[in-house]
């Protein structure tokens, strides 16, 4: 075998290095997504990824023993008035020591953060996991508020020391949040935007075994969000205050934490809920509640994907949830539960009362929420990135 055969033998074998970099592993729907994808690349035969962090924060330390994780105290604040606060050259030294074919950020710290060094060997990915605000274009609504300023401030620097240098390619995770980079986005790069959805990890949440008290016993509801204006926790108090009224037998539990967690205990409390309605603050094991419910219901006016719904599914419930924009390619009426368009808590105790009274449909639809959940395993969407990976890395 000569020297040249050897040599590109060695360079077939080559494995795709992936860098995926974000702030931190603070509990949220991207942090959990890039821990599920970076345990599934680690597994990889084709792949050897690395997870940088810029914080020691980790919520999910359950979930990170399988996956390479490099904690980089580092940061970038920028300033207007040019008096940036920069620490990179630990980043710097750990990325051309890795030398990774791809470096893939999460959330928008991570993709300022990663201007800072552009390595010619990197091929560059930002995953959106929402509209995220920083990308807005000017309008008179950004002169409004000095969080508008910044943010226009921020996208500008990464137009001029990023995107301006080299080929940035974002992953959408819905129709709605593509649509949204397209339209903010420079017109030269718009075209690279690409729709890859959410994967997850459905072995997680299937339970073949389990083996649920019947919904019409009693109704047990399951809702999980932070506790903030769009997870519009409020409306859900108000579907309870109806179930009560039509006399079913009924419990909500309702999961997570945030700034309106005392505001929705004090509307519970005042509509003499305490007994069926329960705010159970963040939970590491959220599969256990929904093995031990029997409905998801999610009352969110914006959601960029819907995560949630496909664990949901995957143990088995049927969905009824509000139009989120991001969550419309996942519940389908009559196969998987019901997808709500209007914020009308009659419509959503309706079709809450109409599978508690219908076993077979309920049955029915419970059976094709797993499959339908199954399409989007995290195995197969990491997949899906293997080739993307694949045609961008410089090779």
């Amino acid at each position: 075998m000569g020297k040249k055969t050897i040599l590109i033998n060695e360079f077939l074998m080559e494995k795709l290095r992936v860098l995926h970099l974000i702030p931190n592993l603070r509990k949220g729907g991207a942090e959990r997504f890039a821990l599920d994808v970076c345990q599934e690349l680690n597994l990889h035969p084709e792949v050897e990824v690395n997870l940088v962090t810029l914080s020691q924060e980790n919520s999910y330390s359950y979930m990170s023993e399988s996956v390479p994780i490099t904690c980089i105290h580092s940061h970038y604040i920028p300033s207007v008035l040019g008096k940036a606060k920069i620490e990179k050259q630990d980043y710097i030294r750990f990325v051309d020591e890795f030398k990774p074919h791809i470096i893939h950020t999460h959330l928008f710290r991570a993709e300022l953060y990663s201007s800072l060094y552009l390595p010619s060997y990197a091929a560059f990915v930002t995953h959106g996991h929402d509209n995220m605000c920083q990308f807005k274009q000017l309008s008179l609504e950004t002169l409004l508020s000095k969080k508008s300023i910044t943010e226009y401030y921020e996208r500008s620097l990464l137009l001029k020391d990023k995107y301006a240098k080299v080929r940035n390619y974002f992953i959408a995770n819905s129709e709605n949040t593509q649509t949204y980079f397209q339209q903010n986005l420079p017109k030269k790069m718009q075209k690279d935007v690409v729709l890859i959805r959410y994967g997850f990890n459905f072995k997680r949440f299937y339970n073949p075994e389990l083996r649920r008290p019947p919904i019409n016993n009693k109704i047990k509801i399951v809702n999980i969000g932070s506790f903030v204006d769009k997870k519009n926790q409020k409306l859900l108090v108000e579907i309870a205050c109806l179930l009560k009224q039509k006399g079913l037998s009924f419990e909500i539990n309702m999961l997570g934490d945030g700034v309106n967690r005392p505001v929705i205990q004090q509307v519970i409390n005042e509509n003499g809920l305490e007994d069926c309605v329960f705010l159970r603050g963040n939970v590491d094991k959220v599969e256990e509640y929904l093995w031990n419910s029997n409905l998801y219901v999610h009352t969110a006016w914006y959601e960029p994907f819907g995560l949630v719904f496909l664990e949901a599914m995957a143990a088995g419930l049927p969905c009824v949830g509000l139009d989120g924009k991001g969550n419309r390619s996942l519940i389908k009426d009559d196969l998987n539960g019901y997808f709500i368009k209007e914020q009308n808590a009659d419509t959503f105790a309706k079709k809450i009362e109409d599978l508690a009274g219908d076993l077979v449909l309920y049955e029915t639809l419970a059976t094709n929420a797993v499959e339908f959940a199954k399409q989007y395993d995290i195995s197969v969407k990491t997949q899906e990135l293997v080739e993307f990976y694949k045609k961008i890395a410089k090779l």
